[in-house]
């Protein structure tokens, strides 16, 4: 079966490299993939290596590659079985035994299965559509596909008979560096190494195209190069924590929906630990409020791919205290026994309501490494710092000008046996714009304006909007504010504590010997920045760009080039002078009212002329 990349994003470290697939019918086949010309790149992104050793074990080569145009990009694929059949098996084996009872996990080639499966793929035409598990290719402690690859590591039916293995030799390399196993087939590998700290990892060759070795075209972003491995050789976070709806930022006042996702650790050396309790607590910045009521009552947890709610299992604790949100009792859901002999669960017993409404119960899967998905709100306040298009957040290397967000950060802290500072910890920070604006007159651009005043109306919900001054032309959203935004001294004022989107300003007040402006539209466009570690739009902001719609003759237009970031970084707003050679804009009628009054004193005289001449020609008659 082919099977299609559907851009499912893969979140925070890359340990399996993902493995993009998609299935159309009208394209080329490839010509003879040279047998040992590939290659993989293993980045050392943290801790150096020192005498280690890997090898690479191929689970599938690749079979009918399909591609853009005879050659070039790749489209389509399959991962065929391995050609030795114990070792085959072993693959089925130990995916069957990971996987859902119902899971149909394929006994000839398994390898595809596994990877369209497991490395958060379609298949086409599958009756389960997207899999939930989309952390696999994340992280050594989230995920069948880890659990999948270190098992496979550990079968020697695999690794001793699998059709085709490359070991490296004994390497020393520096941390940020990379190394490089070639000689390899092109196909899907297991790679190991001879430390026990160093997971394993599902990786990907490029595809042979019979001129170069290539990848799909859209490849970057969500979608992982193949060929290319992050070596995973160091504690790394327990639990990731994101914002689920900030692709368009936030205003002041609006809800923040966090989700951490937490994978089930196994009770281990902890069995015989006198007690063993796991709880979080989340700490807001100055900026983010989170309310006893309002985040309490938001609060969800669910197991992998099961809807069930467990946040109302019984030891399971919430509340807000200090402005912290705290959750207590998590360990209630795994772990099972008594003090000195616990246990995992493996299987939670959970009281629900049927579609009839009476009560019943419900076996919801616990197994270590099953993802816990925790989410709860919180809300935007007039703390929150607010960024636009002057400043470049995402890098230290334009720190002078970044902002400090601190104040929209909320940080998570794990508490749980083993687990140590930083790994206990996570972020997220939600990201409020504002808009630099810059009133001139039209004709001088040098020539600043003073004393204009706007009312502003935000048009996804056509809301007009409240502002307070917190001093220097700077006008912050609020709900009941009663200042008016207003050019200051230089000509300048700032909107903030917006989301993103439209904003109609419509000037209420011109500077004096000016004419007011037509209504015109400016809409903030975050750029969100991608990568490995930041995975999805609405995590973190790379630049912030501005537009201006419905302008009326040149009126209001962007400026002032940040060389940084490539964007431009103010609005100017131009009005026209009070005089003959610029009638007025304003009202929305514009020059109406005066074309009316011209043509009507047009036609009286034209009618008095024509009855002055017909006098003229009676008398002259007579």
């Amino acid at each position: 079966m082919e099977f299609r990349h559907i851009g499912k994003r893969v979140a925070g470290f890359l340990v399996a490299s993902s493995v993009a697939f998609a299935g159309m019918a009208f394209t080329n086949t490839a010509q003879a993939v040279p047998a040992t010309d590939a290659t993989i790149e293993i980045k050392v992104e943290h801790n150096a290596l020192n005498s280690e050793s890997f090898t690479a074990y191929l689970l599938g080569s690749y079979e009918n590659e399909k591609y853009l145009w005879g050659n070039g990009p790749l489209e389509s694929l399959k991962i065929a079985a391995n050609t030795n059949t114990t070792a085959n098996s072993a693959i089925h084996d130990i995916a069957k035994g990971l996987a859902d009872a119902d899971a149909g996990v394929d006994e000839k080639v398994p390898a595809n299965w596994v990877a369209s499966h497991w490395l958060g793929y379609a298949i086409t035409n599958d009756e389960y559509g997207l899999n939930e598990d989309t952390k696999s290719a994340a992280s050594p402690y989230a995920g069948i596909l880890q659990r999948f690859a270190k098992q496979l590591a550990q079968s020697s039916a695999f690794t001793s008979n699998t059709e085709f293995k490359k070991e490296t030799g004994s390497l020393s390399i520096a941390a940020g560096e990379s190394f490089t196993i070639g000689g390899l087939k092109t196909g899907l590998y297991l790679i190991t190494s001879t430390k026990a700290d160093t997971l394993p990892m599902i990786v990907g060759t490029k595809s042979w195209d019979g001129f170069n070795f290539v990848d799909y075209e859209d490849v970057g972003g969500n979608k992982r190069e193949l060929g290319v491995g992050v070596l995973k050789n160091e504690d790394i976070p327990y639990m990731w924590k994101e914002i689920t709806n900030g692709e368009n930022g936030f205003g002041i006042h609006d809800v923040v929906q966090y989700q951490i996702t937490y994978p089930i650790p196994a009770i281990g050396t902890h069995s015989t630990d006198t007690s063993y309790a796991i709880s979080i607590a989340d700490g807001p910045g100055a900026g983010i409020t989170f309310d006893e009521s309002e985040t309490v009552n938001s609060l969800s947890i669910t197991a992998g791919k099961n809807p069930v709610e467990l946040s109302k299992v019984d030891g399971i604790t919430a509340a807000v205290t200090g402005g912290t949100f705290n959750l207590g009792g998590i360990e209630k859901l795994f772990i099972g026994g008594s003090s000195g002999a616990w246990t995992d669960l493996q299987q939670l017993t959970v009281d629900v309501v049927d579609w009839q409404g009476e009560p019943d119960t419900e076996i919801v899967d616990v197994s270590p490494g099953t993802l816990l998905y925790i989410r709860f709100t919180a809300r935007v306040n007039n703390n929150a710092v607010s960024i636009d298009a002057t400043q470049y957040p995402h890098t230290d290397a334009k720190a002078a000008s970044n902002p400090d967000l601190a104040a929209n950060t909320a940080t998570a802290t794990l508490t749980q046996p083993g687990v140590n500072d930083p790994d206990d910890k996570d972020s997220a920070t939600a990201y409020v714009f504002g808009i630099n604006l810059k009133k001139v007159n039209k004709g001088n651009h040098k020539q600043t304006l003073e004393g204009a005043e706007f009312a502003i109306k935000r048009l996804k919900d056509d809301k007009d909007l409240n502002f307070d001054s917190i001093g220097s032309g700077e006008f912050e959203l609020t709900w009941s504010g009663v200042s008016v935004p207003t050019s200051f001294s230089n000509g300048v004022f700032k909107i903030t504590g917006l989301s993103a989107g439209k904003y109609e300003f419509t000037e209420t007040k011109s500077p004096s010997g000016y004419y007011a402006l037509d209504p015109f539209i400016v809409v903030i466009k975050p750029n969100w920045f991608t990568s490995i570690d930041h995975y999805k739009s609405g995590q973190i902001v790379d630049t912030l760009e501005y537009s201006v719609e419905d302008v009326a003759d040149d009126t209001v237009w962007i400026g002032d080039l940040n060389t940084d970031t490539g964007k431009y970084q103010t609005v100017y707003v131009g009005d026209p002078e009070s005089n003959v050679a610029n009638l007025p804009y304003t009202g929305g009628i514009g020059i109406a009212i005066f074309l009316i009054v011209g043509i009507c004193v047009t036609v009286v005289g034209i009618r008095a002329h024509r009855q002055s001449v017909k006098a003229e020609t009676a008398a002259t008659a007579i």
